[in-house]
């Protein structure tokens, strides 16, 4: 069951990237980063639509078979919300546009997954990633974000792969 997973941490200024292959137990990172306008104070529109080109050379280059992004949060402030769903709804339909499958987590079951408790900071999440991965750092915590989102997502595959077979036999 081998699968490229493409995790995303969303935003309308930078967006964290992270594709992680895996197979069976084994996993390879193919590679991590941020997407980051040409202009990050620009207006918004312009800055998603650039981003979400950017994204869309990503799932060129990476083939994801599924992408894993974080779910919306209801933030203290509205209209930074409603551009962050606005940047969402671009990613989740270019990836859809390429075939990928669409799997959505919460910030707090991703880091009780990946660290233990949901309320790990992003210092905790980052080396939690690198004892369990073949990785030496990320050039981000966006970057990190967003392997835990795939890493994550990983972990949900492999479950739901267990699941079909104990039924089975």
């Amino acid at each position: 069951m081998k699968k490229i997973i493409l995790g995303l941490d969303p935003g309308t200024q930078f967006v964290g990237f992270a594709a992680l292959v895996m197979e069976k137990n084994d996993y390879l990172v193919l590679g991590h980063g941020v997407l980051i306008p040409d202009h990050p104070k620009k207006e918004v529109l312009s800055r998603i639509l650039e981003l979400g080109l950017s994204f869309r050379e990503l799932l060129v280059k990476y083939k994801p078979d599924h992408v894993a992004i974080e779910k919306s949060f209801f933030a203290k402030n509205a209209d930074t919300a409603f551009k962050l769903g606005q940047s969402r709804g671009v990613f989740i339909y270019e990836a859809m546009q390429f075939g990928a499958v669409i799997a959505e987590y919460a910030t707090r079951v991703v880091k009780k997954s990946v660290t233990g408790h949901g309320g790990a900071d992003k210092m905790t999440v980052d080396q939690a990633l690198r004892n369990l991965l073949p990785i030496s750092g990320f050039n981000s915590y966006d970057a990190s974000d967003a392997m835990a989102l795939a890493y994550h997502h990983s972990l949900e595959l492999k479950k739901a792969h267990l699941m079909t077979h104990a039924i089975r036999t």
